[in-house]
């Protein structure tokens, strides 16, 4: 498990939390980025860019932070402790 703040290049990956309630997080969570969610890292950077349900989100870094997930496959593993 890591930060999507921590993923390092573009990949598939999955929610396995959020964290916080603020209204940027109220907005990601209703347009389809919630725990367990599929979703890809098209651009890493700040903003982050994900694709999720069809849609492109940019996301800041101060949200990013508050994202746990995880690699969808081998490809997307963990490397050295951040997500590569």
């Amino acid at each position: 498990m890591a930060l999507l703040s921590e993923v390092l290049r573009p990949g598939h990956f999955r929610v396995l939390r959020i964290d916080g309630q603020g209204p940027e997080v109220m907005r990601l969570k209703r347009l389809g980025l919630c725990e367990q969610q599929p979703f890809e890292v098209v651009s890493t950077g700040n903003p982050l860019i994900v694709s999720v349900a069809g849609t492109r989100l940019g996301i800041s870094q101060s949200v990013t932070g508050q994202i746990a997930v995880e690699p969808e496959t081998d490809h997307d593993a963990l490397d050295g402790g951040s997500i590569q």
